[in-house]
């Protein structure tokens, strides 16, 4: 058996795990009454944090929690010849060069906001922009053409939806600096060890001082990317492709960061499933109540089988 049948259905089957572990989308589109505010998201994220507590609360969620655990542990028992191999296989197949690591990026041009320099980075090559599929620009580029296209014809749905991306992307980082700096795991890039150090609760000036020696665990781009991906298939349940779109985005985020040397394979669940939550909060509290309609074919995105030939990939469609 070869490293492709091995180890590549790993990370393209986590990218959608959790895909499938919750009910089917509503066919109906909520509608709003009313617009949010414009800055209403920072007081609605800080008030979302009990919720939050009480969601990730494993006497309630003990089934949830053994699947990540689970397969968090399994991939820490193989991160480092996932890793090995996906880089091997981005080389092999001309995504990586050897003057390309994968993390390249030029700056186009730079703000100063509030006397801080702010530059803006673009991706430079394949790997380094599945980087940034799960890169805060990318999140806060779909907030902004929603916001923009809300505004100029009064689409409610739209602002809303932008303005709880806003909610869940803050709900999501305030959890992921939390737990990096309290595991302190090593980036694959900067580690001294296979697999990466541990060095929990480096202290903030530590970790601001050089922050891939302690960022690797959970993954924030993921997180990112996951919530994101969730808001948007909610709030526009008739947008049969947001789902299919954003797991192969997803997919490809995971792959990137593990060529690159970003990420560990076993960062990635624990990633998922905080961003996942972390949408789930915000659209309880803000989406309104849709019956569900019934009856439709959805699309549910991939799951990962385990047989005794290997691993594989499958699809799920549900009514």
């Amino acid at each position: 058996m070869n490293w492709l049948q091995r180890n590549l259905s790993y990370f393209c089957a986590l990218s959608s795990v959790i895909s499938h572990a919750n009910t089917p989308p509503s066919a109906r589109a909520p509608h709003y009454r009313e617009g949010p505010g414009l800055f209403s998201f920072v007081p609605r994220a800080f008030s979302d944090v009990p919720a939050f507590v009480k969601a990730l609360d494993p006497r309630d969620n003990w089934r949830e929690y053994l699947l990540i655990g689970g397969m968090t542990g399994i991939l820490l028992a193989l991160d480092q010849p996932i890793l090995d191999g996906s880089q091997r296989f981005a080389k092999h197949i001309g995504l990586l060069s050897e003057g390309d690591d994968g993390r390249q990026t030029t700056v186009v041009a730079s703000v100063n906001l509030f006397g801080i320099k702010a530059p803006l980075h673009v991706p430079r090559g394949p790997v380094a922009t599945m980087y940034y599929l799960g890169d805060g620009l990318t999140a806060l580029s779909i907030v902004g053409g929603l916001a923009t296209y809300g505004s100029l014809l009064s689409d409610r749905r739209a602002q809303h939806t932008a303005s709880q991306i806003m909610e869940a992307l803050l709900l999501t980082g305030m959890g992921s600096v939390i737990l990096k700096t309290s595991t302190g795991r090593e980036s694959p890039f900067k580690a001294t060890a296979p697999g990466g150090v541990w060095r929990p609760f480096p202290g903030p000036k530590r970790y601001l001082q050089d922050v891939p020696n302690y960022d690797a665990f959970p993954s924030g781009h993921v997180a990112t990317l996951m919530a994101t991906l969730r808001v948007l298939a909610e709030n526009y349940p008739e947008k049969i492709w947001i789902r299919p779109l954003g797991y192969s985005a997803l997919g490809l985020l995971s792959f990137g960061m593990l060529a690159n040397g970003v990420h560990w394979a076993s960062d990635y669940p624990l990633g998922m499933a905080m961003g996942y939550v972390a949408a789930g909060v915000v659209l309880q509290r803000r989406l309104p109540e849709v019956p569900p309609a019934g009856g439709r074919l959805s699309w549910q995105g991939f799951s990962p089988g385990f047989f005794a030939e290997g691993t594989a990939v499958m699809a799920s469609w549900s009514f």
